[in-house]
């Protein structure tokens, strides 16, 4: 399929799984609740824990207790932060597989589109899986962006600043900038495969039912097999949502020029700001089922080839006398005289 099949297609896929953006909603708010009840009991535990210091009289006993109440409001918050990141990411995990469960079977022709069925089956079967691929690429990432970041800053203060220092401004701009655009196209590029390995491999993990550490691997063959069309594709994808985002920013300009002027504009920009960021859902919707589609497209087997041979046009089709063997020629034998 070319890119404008693929991307009509993911349109079909997309608008049958519409209800990928309703589970999306609903699993904010239910993160929003959890939210908001963590919140609510740490507020009631620091609150709790004031009546029994006295403020009045400053004594080391007093002040001890102070810190003793400030660090374990402190190790509170970090675990209730701790397990609000746990429950989020559970249930970000799970919308996520059941969501990508719907669009493959729908793209592979196996659904009309989205089924509840189907979104708890994927949803259970990859969950953990799921997450154990956000704990890769989230260290990945952290791994790659603390690369990048030494490398500029040993780069610069290792070479560049010195340089600049000693006054030979020319031979450090002649090296800064080949430095400067090497990190670049390395953040580009590093940028592309966080993009559409993070996507292709969760892609693989749902369909194939892979784990975590085989779906990566499987993604990392997969683009490697079809980079520069994958590199194309990812561009086309972060292209559409990049400029999708900027006309509806162009277009809520006013509303956000007179918000500040006019009080009365802030109440119904409300509505406004909801409509524009489930447009901007569909269109991440479009695009991973874009993703989709491209993925099996790509790995659809090739066509069996016809077994029997097929005569060309215009040969005969009756039966072909084959000349005999030259060893097989005889002469023809005159008849015996009478006697």
């Amino acid at each position: 399929m070319k890119y404008l099949d693929i991307i009509k297609e993911g349109f079909r896929v997309a608008n049958r799984n519409l209800a990928v953006l309703l589970t999306q909603v609903l699993a904010g708010v239910v993160m929003l609740f959890f939210f908001l009840l963590l919140t609510v009991i740490f507020v009631f535990i620091a609150v709790g824990s004031i009546p029994s210091l006295n403020l009045q009289t400053l004594s080391t006993d007093n002040l001890s207790g102070l810190v003793q109440t400030s660090l374990t409001l402190v190790a509170t918050g970090v675990l209730f932060i701790i397990i609000f990141a746990l429950i989020a990411a559970f249930i970000t995990a799970f919308v996520h597989s059941g969501n990508l469960g719907c669009m493959l079977k729908t793209a592979r022709k196996k659904a009309r589109g989205f089924t509840t069925g189907e979104f708890f089956a994927s949803g259970g079967r990859s969950v953990w899986a799921m997450l154990g691929l956000y704990i890769i690429w989230g260290i990945v990432t952290l791994f790659a962006a603390f690369i990048f970041g030494a490398v500029g800053t040993v780069g610069y203060q290792a070479v560049l600043s010195p340089l600049m220092d000693a006054g030979r401004r020319v031979m450090a701009f002649a090296l800064g900038v080949p430095f400067i655009l090497s990190l670049i196209l390395g953040g580009l590029l590093f940028l592309f495969f966080v993009y559409a390995g993070w996507t292709f491999s969760a892609i693989i993990l749902v369909g194939e039912g892979y784990g975590a550490a085989s779906s990566l691997g499987a993604s990392y063959r997969f683009i490697k097999k079809n980079f520069w069309d994958a590199l194309l594709f990812a561009l086309l994808m972060f292209a559409l949502v990049f400029f999708a985002n900027i006309l509806w920013n162009i277009a809520t300009m006013p509303f956000h020029i007179t918000k500040d002027t006019d009080p009365s504009v802030a109440a119904g920009l409300l509505p406004v700001v909801l409509f524009g960021l489930l447009l901007q859902m569909y269109i991440g919707l479009i695009a991973r089922s874009g993703f989709v589609v491209f993925y099996i497209d790509r790995t659809l087997p090739p066509a069996p080839a016809d077994a029997g041979f097929s005569a060309p046009s215009g040969a005969i089709s009756g039966p072909v006398d084959v000349p005999e063997s030259p060893s097989d020629t005889r002469p023809p034998q005159e008849n015996p005289p009478e006697s």
